[in-house]
Order: structure tokens, then sequence, then C-alpha cells
């Protein structure tokens, strides 16, 4: 059976393994782009724990103060949010280190 695709991103809008579709992961920021752009800021101010599963956690915590509206839908399941963060964050920190941040 073929999913169902966002015409503008080519992604499949079913849900992820965080249990969000690609558009919602999008409204709360959960993309590569916006939690790097954040990791930057967070790292530069000197706020961005060295430790893993810490920093994930920050970085969770400053995207729902960023975007309360999109985290106050219920039925979220945070560990797996969190996890994918933890997933996605030591190629983010490669990404900064790379780039001299």
């Amino acid at each position: 059976m073929p999913t169902k695709t966002d015409p503008l991103s080519g992604y499949d809008t079913a849900a992820s393994e965080t249990g969000l579709s690609f558009r919602q992961r999008q409204e709360m920021g959960l993309t590569i782009p916006a939690m790097a752009k954040l990791a930057r800021k967070m790292k530069k101010a000197g706020k961005l724990s060295s430790e893993l599963d810490i920093a994930a956690a920050q970085i969770l915590d400053a995207l729902v103060k960023e975007n309360p509206k999109a985290f106050g839908k219920p039925g979220i399941n945070w560990e797996s949010i969190l996890a994918f963060i933890e997933k996605m964050l030591p190629i983010i920190l490669q990404f900064l280190a790379i780039f001299g941040v």
C-alpha cells in the first residue's frame, strides 16, 4: 500500500517513530535545521550540556518554550520525542563542530 506524501516536501506524512507526522514535527521544531539552530545558540551561550541525554532534554525544553501551542496537544509521547532528539543530537553536534561552533 503506497504511503501518502506531502506534495511540497515529498516526505511521508504518516506518523514516524515519534508518533508524529512530518508536518507535526515541523510545527514543533523537531527538524534537524531547527534543532541545529537552537543547539548552536545554546552552545554559544554555554547553556548546552556535554552529556547527550541532558542536552536532549535541554533542547526539548527550549523547543516547548518557543512553541507551547504545538506541544500543548494531548497524546504527545514525550519519551519518543526525547529519544528522537537523542538520536539526532550526535549528528547536529558534529555539524556544529565542523563549522567551528
